[in-house]
């Protein structure tokens, strides 16, 4: 597979093509085709792969064979029981056994850790947090850990809470807990030399993993696309290689690829840089690739571009055959292959030579991984045309300075301030810079509907239909706005049903409705658990589309209100209602700043929406009174269904709505302040409503709970 050369299509000639059938590309296909086609019947997966290897024209059994530990590794594996003894409601006292699993995630603040507890003989892994007492050694992967703990719920499901000195810990093999040992010394130190937002963002950066981020941070990075300048992947390798390559050649004065004993030494460092950050796939693959660069380096050959992806995904089939189908390969490739077609790796002939590659590989990339970024989040980030060459300098630098703070802390601790400070103002710096992309217009904007499998792959085939007939940059340009294209077409997804989705985010609400005329109503978005949790519930509540016509915000406690930034930032947002008491406010000031129509609500006062369809009050409340009796009310109908929304009404407002509201029966009705509201009005509100089915999202409402099922309502409770 060879990129588009550079000036291809601006002279005369036929333009040479896109890919070259190599056995080494036909072996990495068959090998992906087996682990893909191998999750459902590994024998037909290892056969057709190994037609696809020779084009279909004879079976090759040396190539079909590349393909077979692809297919047996895809398939699917036989979950056992989860490591406790049950998963029922929490909180409550359980028994945990098992193998920790994968990464342990220090927080060095609250003085413990998080790990995943996997049972013995394979099943569902268990969430773990574990307080270290003072001096207590952290438990790495691979160490058989049993006892007591109590099961709560958390952001990743159950999750166990143990104090680890409880805990009967049989240590891990020394060879296997090495890695881990390394990389929490890593963690410890950077915390110790870089601290605050600098430090926890200096670990993610240099480790790939570290204590929980900001929110505005994580948001700020998804918005402007430059979520990759943070996460270890195969860039922070390949610039761990190109810094590697660069201090030898300025120490020597020679090429560093002619030289026997930088490979070595190089090759070392990486393999060891890999297995400290896990060896996750991205990383995997980078390491391959240079291992490629490398190998043809000392034949005095320079590799081509398909060589070097192909060996990766080779790699990948046959190590990690899950991986093919994640976000990662996809946008790892998509980049590798738009980098080629620009020309970035070709030498530039001057300064001004390198600005004009460096922006047009940045635009290139972009556009390669734009259809990726639509279909699996729903957003484009222009900014990262901008972003990724203004701020991979520094990630280089920040990131060269890391590994440094982390070694010197080793060897010379003094010397492990300096660096440390200087990687502190540079790590602000690029926090700030990201945060500053992400406020500005445009970022991200997001897709208007979830087009259709059919609609998509029909773009999908016109673009390679177009990149076919014209195989130049402007081709491989337009090829990319093609298959991107349906993702702003409204209709493209088909028309969604009529129906109301009431989300379970824990403790909080997110209630997403489908009008039969074809309007979408969000009422509240938040959780107390996570508000990017009620955010991603609201989005696949919304599919087939990506846009709100309404919506109403009860008040503003965070548990109503605190994933809507995140929400109106992803979506299309049309028209407002907020309580009167949040005008002026952050929220407001966003939703006026995207345009979007706002009509503020005061005591007494409704507003009717699409024809009957939408009622939103505020209660006619006398005297004093607080922000939750003057929560909003909502009325939802659509088509059969009748569904009421009370926010976080106390017993006062809830007297004052029951003169105002229509009786019963109603399909739905969310219990006001999450069902922990006093007995007598919400006895009297069940009452006038005459609810098929009651909802709650508060953990302590056993009481109301057990009191209306006693008289015939079913309560369900998150």
């Amino acid at each position: 597979m060879q990129g588009l050369q550079p000036g291809l299509g601006s002279g005369g000639g036929r333009p040479r093509p896109l890919f070259a059938p190599t056995g080494l590309v036909r072996a990495a296909f068959a090998a992906m085709a087996g682990a893909l086609l191998g999750r459902e019947l590994c024998i037909l997966g290892v056969g057709l792969a190994g037609a696809l290897a020779l084009g279909g024209v004879r079976v090759g059994l040396s190539t079909a064979i590349l393909a077979l530990p692809a297919a047996l590794g895809a398939v699917p594996r036989v979950h056992g029981t989860a490591p406790i003894d049950g998963l029922g409601s929490a909180p409550r006292l359980v028994r945990v056994s098992g193998v920790v699993d994968g990464p342990v995630l220090p927080d060095h603040a609250r003085g413990r850790v998080r790990f995943w507890l996997r049972p013995v003989g394979g099943g569902l892994p268990l969430h773990c947090r574990a307080s270290l007492q003072r001096g207590e050694e952290s438990p790495t992967p691979g160490d058989s850990i049993r006892g007591p703990a109590l099961l709560v719920t958390g952001r990743h499901g159950p999750t166990a809470e143990v104090v680890s000195g409880a805990l009967s810990r049989t240590p891990a093999a020394a060879a296997a807990a090495w890695p881990t040992r390394v990389r929490l010394a890593c963690e410890a130190a950077l915390a110790r030399h870089v601290r605050g937002e600098a430090g926890d963002v200096a670990a993610h950066l240099v480790l790939g993993r570290g204590p929980r981020l900001a929110d505005d941070l994580v948001d700020a990075h998804r918005s402007t696309g430059l979520a990759h300048l943070l996460a270890v992947s195969g860039a922070h390798a390949s610039m761990l290689a190109m810094m590697l390559a660069a201090g030898y050649a300025a120490a020597r004065g020679r090429d560093p690829w002619m030289a026997k004993g930088f490979r070595r030494t190089s090759a070392v460092l990486l393999l060891g840089y890999g297995a400290v950050t896990g060896f996750e796939p991205p990383v995997l693959r980078a390491l391959a690739a240079w291992c490629v660069v490398a190998f043809a380096a000392a034949q005095g050959r320079r590799p081509s571009v398909a060589a070097t992806l192909a060996v990766p995904a080779l790699l990948t089939a046959c190590w990690c055959p899950d991986d093919l189908l994640s976000i990662s390969f996809a946008l790892s490739y998509a980049a590798v292959i738009g980098l080629a077609i620009a020309g970035a790796f070709r030498r530039p002939a001057s300064a001004w030579d390198r600005v004009r590659l460096a922006a047009r590989a940045s635009l290139f990339a972009m556009a390669a991984t734009t259809p990726c970024t639509l279909a699996w989040f729903g957003q484009l980030s222009p900014w990262t045309l901008v972003g990724t060459p203004i701020l991979a300098p520094l990630v280089t630098a920040m990131l060269a300075l890391g590994v440094s703070t982390c070694a010197l802390a080793a060897l010379a601790p003094p010397l492990a301030s300096v660096t440390g400070a200087l990687l502190a103002f540079l790590t602000d710096g690029y926090a700030a810079a990201v945060r500053s992309f992400a406020v500005l217009p445009g970022a991200p904007v997001p897709a208007l509907v979830v087009p259709s499998s059919l609609c998509l792959c029909a773009a999908v085939l016109a673009g390679l239909a177009w990149l076919c007939w014209r195989p130049t940059r402007a081709g491989f340009l337009t090829a990319c706005a093609l298959a991107s294209v349906p993702h702003f077409v409204p209709g493209a997804g088909g028309v969604p049903d009529p129906r109301v989705v009431l989300a379970a985010v824990g403790h909080g609400q997110v209630a997403v409705a489908h009008l039969p005329d074809g309007h979408t109503v969000v009422v509240d978005c938040g959780s107390r658990i996570d508000p990017r949790r009620a955010t991603d519930a609201a989005i696949r509540a919304l599919a087939p589309r990506r846009s709100i016509d309404l919506l109403v915000v009860s008040h503003g406690d965070a548990d109503h209100v605190g994933g809507v930034a995140a929400l109106v930032r992803n979506v299309v947002l049309h028209r407002a209602i907020l309580p009167e008491e949040l005008r002026g406010g952050g929220l407001a000031r966003s939703l006026a700043a995207r345009g979007v129509d706002v009509t503020y609500l005061g005591p007494g006062q409704e507003v009717w929406a699409f024809d009957g369809a939408v009622h939103a009050c505020a209660p006619r409340l006398a005297g004093a009174s607080t922000r939750n009796d003057r929560s909003t009310w909502t009325e939802i109908r659509a088509a059969d269904v009748r569904v009421v929304l009370p926010g976080d009404a106390d017993a006062p407002a809830i007297r004052a709505m029951l003169r105002e509201l229509e009786p019963g029966p109603v399909t739905a009705l969310v219990l006001p302040h999450h069902g922990r509201g006093e007995r007598e009005p919400i006895d009297a509100l069940v009452t006038h409503l005459g609810p098929t089915i009651c909802l709650a999202s508060s953990g302590d409402v056993p009481d109301h709970a057990v009191r209306l099922r006693g008289q015939g309502t079913p309560v369900l409770s998150t």
